[in-house]
C-alpha cells in the first residue's frame, strides 16, 4: 500500500516511512522473547525439564524486551541514530583529550621523579 502512495509523497516521508515499518517490524519480532520465557516456564512448572540455568533464563528473556525495544528505535529511527553517533563520538574525544592530558602530566611527574633520584 506504500508503494501504490508513494509517488504522492515526498522522498523524505516515503524514508521515514520506510524507517517507521522497520522499527514496527522488529519490536514486533521481540515478543517472542516472552513465548521463550513462557515455554520455559511451563516446562519447569510440570517436571518436564528443569535446571537453575533454565530458571534464569525465564526471567532474562522476559526482561530482554524492555531493554532491547528502545535499542531498535535508536538504531533504526535515523534523528536518533544520529544524536547518538554525535553523543558517542563527544564522548570519545573528550575521553581522548582527558587521556591526553593525564599522559602528559604523568611524564612530567616521571621527569620530576627521576630528577629527583
Amino acid at each position: 500500500k506504500l508503494k501504490s502512495s508513494a509517488s504522492k509523497m515526498s522522498g523524505r516521508t516515503v524514508q521515514m516511512h520506510s524507517a517507521l515499518t522497520r522499527v514496527l517490524t522488529f519490536q514486533a519480532i521481540l515478543p517472542v522473547f516472552i513465548s521463550f520465557a513462557v515455554g520455559s516456564y511451563g516446562l519447569c512448572q510440570l517436571d518436564i525439564v528443569c535446571s537453575p540455568t533454565q530458571e534464569h533464563f525465564i526471567l532474562e528473556s522476559a526482561s530482554f524486551i524492555p531493554l532491547i525495544a528502545p535499542l531498535i528505535t535508536l538504531n533504526f529511527v535515523a534523528p536518533y541514530k544520529q544524536f547518538v553517533k554525535k553523543l558517542s563520538k563527544l564522548e570519545f574525544d573528550q575521553i581522548r583529550s582527558t587521556s591526553q592530558v593525564s599522559t602528559k602530566e604523568i611524564s612530567v611527574f616521571h621527569s620530576k621523579v627521576v630528577s629527583l633520584s
